[in-house]
């Protein structure tokens, strides 16, 4: 299974200069997976800034994700890409993927409630994540889903044999209850963002 431990979601940065430096420091504490989610940029400052990253990562062993913009995940050739409830189906991004010739492209998915997430299992996905599970200020416009819902998502994809990320509000306090409710991996941002070595600690213990 290639989705499991630290899933880093990159905080929004203001230079690739500033972004690059972060990543380097990121690294050292060996993340499963980074994701870099670009909102407030231009389209080339994606695809530049995406290309300097997955040079950074060479040879880390770390799976290199970018949120939405499939175009850029293919052209840098990334590991994969995550599309969010608004984005395209992943029926068409494996269309896309395979019509690239990319046949260990990841696909991740995004729901926010138990019955979203029966519905992504019925599609091509590599992985889905499920949140927030907390109340979290990345995602204010989501009521918080709980543990309990990730626990009935993680049983249903368990029989699909698909990797379940939890996401939001997540913390040192209260990551034991995400590991015992059977998330596969962990998404953090905030505390990313401040690279937080007692959050980020706790879950690699957890995890590695």
């Amino acid at each position: 299974m290639r989705i499991k431990g630290l899933y880093c979601i990159l905080p929004e940065l203001n230079s690739i200069l500033e972004y690059t430096d972060f990543v380097k420091k990121l690294v050292k504490f060996r993340p499963n997976l980074i994701q870099l989610r670009i909102k407030q940029k231009s389209d080339r400052f994606f695809y530049d800034l995406a290309k300097k990253i997955k040079d950074i990562l060479k040879n880390k062993d770390i799976l290199f994700i970018i949120d939405d913009r499939i175009d850029i995940a293919i052209s840098i050739n990334a590991d994969g890409v995550h599309l969010g409830q608004d984005d395209i189906s992943p029926l068409v991004a494996r269309k896309i993927a395979k019509s690239c010739g990319l046949k260990n492209f990841i696909i991740g998915f995004s729901t926010h409630s138990y019955e979203q997430a029966k519905k992504a299992l019925k599609l091509p996905v590599d992985y889905i994540s499920i949140g927030p599970i907390f109340e979290t200020l990345s995602k204010p416009e989501y009521e918080p889903v709980g543990v309990e819902t990730l626990h009935r998502v993680k049983l249903l994809a368990y029989k699909n044999k698909v990797p379940v990320v939890a996401i939001g509000g997540i913390n040192q306090n209260n990551v034991d209850d995400i590991k015992r409710n059977g998330a596969d991996a962990v998404a953090v941002i905030s505390a990313i963002s401040q690279l937080d070595p007692i959050v980020i600690k706790k879950i690699k213990s957890l995890y590695d």
